[in-house]
């Protein structure tokens, strides 16, 4: 998301932005927390435990390729396992620049 936000909004406050991004977020845990229970009981109470969890994973199903069609899930998964594999790479090269600018410096 802040990838998103720097590149559409590269004047704005940073700050503010990690602000908005985290309420998004606590927002989103807090109604799946308060919904849940409801949810889940009132299906069980309806189709049963088997289809229950037969509707979840349809669910989930749906989501993922929704995601993956709507969004370009497998760039961004893509994405994901480069940063992931290229992590040290990013630290190592990081570290060589500020000890040759710490070097230079004193």
């Amino acid at each position: 998301m802040m990838e998103a936000a720097r590149e559409d909004f590269a004047d704005s406050d940073l700050d503010h932005t990690y602000s908005l991004i985290s309420a998004i977020f606590n927002a989103s845990f807090g109604t799946g927390q308060a919904l849940a229970p409801i949810v889940g009981t009132s299906l069980y109470s309806l189709i049963g435990y088997r289809f229950e969890f037969i509707t979840a994973a349809v669910g989930v199903l749906l989501f993922a390729l929704l995601y993956m069609a709507c969004v370009n899930g497998c760039g961004a998964y893509r994405q994901m396992v480069t940063n992931f594999k290229m992590r040290n790479v990013v630290a190592t090269v990081e570290n060589r620049l500020s000890i040759k600018s710490y070097k230079t410096d004193v």
